[in-house]
């Protein structure tokens, strides 16, 4: 299969690296014996990144909203916002990286990072709080797993490139573990200002230190520019069809999950369970991601990335329902926190390794996980908002499992759909 119907076989003097192995020749590559060293500095980033980035948020909310007088929506729609900027940057970020200049983009994100939790530290009102959330979304959308998984499909040997991924999302599993409790701490001992400099200050430290030593400067394209033109034109119909499909299942089941993150409790609770044990069933999420991560390295030699995202989708589904049946009793919560744990452990890793296997021919493949991105980044931002409506009216507890449940089964669908197409 082919993505572009004019793309270059890779004959000549340098075939390993043509780019119909997916990746561009370069001058350089970290090579498979190099490229090990560098993941402990970028999942070191991952963690810093997604810890203050996405899940602090969920800790700085209500004082910040109590320090500014602000409905604590306010707070969130600042949130919104920010998920919102970085998928219509995603796919700028992506050609970027494709250019070579992985190391500037995300370097560039701790910066904007760094910038934005200052304003933050700093803000008085509503222009400075969603001002400095827009920079922090400038800095999800060329800093977070979609950028970091182009950075490695272009440095990485592809016969690692999998492997690589894996490892690097086994990092970024301890975001929430490391930086709720911390967060929490920073709260409630200095206050939320202090927090976010502190926020600031470590995307400087180590986010930008690790990009800087981890991530080599820009490489030179070897071949002729003719021929990267040739290679980037004629999409075939087939492609279209596979990346509209998947971009779609990536945009539902990130809507889902996002629902899934906001009202986790509310949701539970429509089932009888109270907060503490909610809050318990939460807890499992963590430890599954980072079982389902370690299984999958481990059958990463023996099982088609596309099949892994089937049992994905699956995991994602049997969660929902045992979310539906949950009523009364501890037993159907906690298996909905294992499967959905699980689930979206291994959904993180598709997002950059099936894209990868559908599209091997492709030679923009940062700009095409941006444009994949986008639609899931806009999904996630909506869906709180959305669900938070339905949950208002107040809708019986059938409508809204069942609205859940409609969206992953559509999801699943169309991933199917996309690679058996």
């Amino acid at each position: 299969m082919r993505l572009y119907s004019n793309a270059v076989t890779g004959r000549g003097r340098c075939p390993a690296t043509a780019l119909g192995s997916g990746h561009p020749m370069t001058q350089t590559r970290w090579g498979s014996t190099t490229w090990g060293w560098r993941m402990p500095f970028l999942g070191a980033a991952q963690i810093v990144a997604w810890g203050t980035l996405y899940y602090a948020i969920t800790l700085l909310s209500q004082p910040i909203a109590a320090s500014l007088a602000l409905a604590q929506t306010w707070v969130y729609g600042a949130f919104t916002l920010s998920l919102f900027v970085s998928g219509l940057l995603a796919p700028l970020a992506g050609r970027l990286i494709d250019a070579g200049e992985g190391r500037w983009v995300l370097s560039g994100s701790a910066v904007l990072a760094a910038l934005g939790f200052a304003w933050l530290g700093v803000a008085d009102d509503v222009f400075d709080l969603y001002g400095s959330w827009t920079l922090l979304g400038l800095a999800m959308g060329c800093g977070l797993y979609d950028a970091a998984f182009a950075v490695l499909h272009r440095g990485v040997p592809q016969q690692d490139y999998r492997r690589a991924v894996t490892l690097l999302t086994l990092f970024g599993g301890f975001a929430s573990t490391v930086f709720w409790p911390l967060t929490r701490w920073l709260v409630e001992e200095h206050g939320w200002r202090e927090a976010a400099f502190c926020f600031a200050a470590l995307q400087i430290l180590v986010c930008l230190g690790s990009y800087l030593i981890a991530v080599p400067p820009a490489t030179k394209l070897l071949i002729a520019s003719g021929a990267q033109k040739a290679a980037t034109v004629g999409l075939s119909e087939r492609a279209v069809r596979q990346f509209v499909g998947l971009a779609t299942a990536f945009a539902l089941v990130s809507f889902t999950i996002s629902v899934l993150s906001a009202h986790l409790v509310a949701l539970l609770g429509l089932g009888g369970l109270s907060a503490g044990d909610a809050i318990l069933v939460g807890t499992l999420f963590g430890p599954m991601q980072v079982v389902a991560r370690v299984i999958e390295y481990g059958c990463a030699s023996n099982v088609r990335p596309v099949m892994v995202g089937s049992v994905s989708f699956a995991l994602l589904m049997l969660a929902l329902v045992a979310l539906a049946l949950a009523h009364g009793t501890l037993f159907w919560p906690v298996l909905f926190g294992l499967l959905y744990g699980a689930g979206n452990g291994v959904m993180t890793i598709i997002r950059g390794t099936v894209p990868a296997e559908l599209f091997p021919h492709v030679t923009g493949f940062g700009q095409l996980l941006g444009r994949l991105a986008m639609p899931s980044f806009i999904a996630k931002s909506a869906a709180p908002f959305i669900f938070a409506l339905l949950l208002d009216l107040p809708a019986p507890r059938e409508v809204v499992i069942g609205t859940l449940l409609v969206t992953m089964a559509l999801a699943w669908m169309s991933y199917e759909f996309a690679r058996r197409s």
